[in-house]
């Protein structure tokens, strides 16, 4: 809070891992008990819920309780179990995160910021 790194006007956070390295893939997808759970969205599986935590939590940080003005996000999902294999996410604030900071004579104005979030549980 002492205004030495200034204003945080863009955060670029991401975290993923191969699901192969950990678990099987499922030979059935409809039976939850084939493969990791990590591939069925019955048990709650995806990048978004297993890896997307992470760079969500660390790049909203500056931003306190403060909530985004704009969500987008875009995805691939796995054709056979329909699980999110990777996850882009941006969000859009009004105002810079983190501790205000004086503005100096000809600065630019004060404007928004972006976090922009990708997860990943598919090395391929």
């Amino acid at each position: 809070d002492d205004g030495v790194v200034g204003a945080v006007t863009a955060v670029i956070s991401d975290f993923g891992f191969d699901a192969a390295d950990s678990g099987a893939y499922p030979v059935d997808a409809s039976d939850p008990k084939s493969g990791d759970p990590i591939y069925h969205a019955s048990l709650g599986g995806g990048a978004l819920l297993w890896a997307g935590p992470y760079p969500l939590a660390a790049g909203t940080l500056p931003f306190g309780a403060t909530a985004p003005l704009r969500v987008a996000a875009a995805g691939v999902a796995d054709p056979s179990t329909g699980i999110d294999l990777s996850c882009g996410l941006t969000l859009s604030y009004s105002k810079p995160g983190g501790p205000a900071t004086a503005s100096k004579e000809g600065s630019c104005p004060p404007r928004g910021a972006t976090v922009s979030v990708y997860t990943s549980i598919d090395a391929e």
